[in-house]
């Protein structure tokens, strides 16, 4: 399974279903995920909480905002899985959030978009470089 790297509090809100919730006409309940670019990826995938943090203001205006303490936020672990289930342009539509019982650190290093935390879930075989390849467009 492929990873999404996600910054806190994001990820943490994706796992409650909090993040921008949305009733989706052809999707139902989901959560949007903004990015710049459109993706072929469908399915689920995992919500690594990524080691970045924004600056300590806009850190404490979250916290208000989504009543979080920041520091106690999971860092640098994969955090759940989630179930990317369509996207419109950079609108990416996410749903059925499961958060694992423990954070689990990959054993690969986290790219800041998608990677694989696991050597297992490295594509292998003959058509491992053309279904290993990310798209990022429709």
């Amino acid at each position: 399974m492929i990873a999404l790297s996600i910054r806190q509090p994001w990820a943490e809100l994706f796992m409650r279903g909090e993040k921008e919730p949305y009733n989706h006409s052809e999707y139902g309940k989901v959560n949007i995920e903004y990015r710049s670019r459109a993706t072929n990826i469908r399915g689920r995938l995992y919500i690594y909480a990524s080691l970045s943090r924004y600056n300590r203001k806009d850190e404490e205006d979250l916290a208000k905002k989504y009543d979080l303490d920041m520091n106690s936020l999971p860092r640098g672990v994969i955090i759940g899985t989630i179930e990317l289930a369509g996207c419109d342009d950079g609108d990416w539509y996410m749903k059925n959030p499961k958060l694992l019982l423990e954070p689990r650190k990959p054993a690969r290093r986290a790219n800041p978009v998608w990677f694989y935390p696991f050597d297992e879930d490295v594509p292998k075989g003959r058509n491992a470089k053309k279904r290993g390849r990310i798209n990022f467009h429709k």
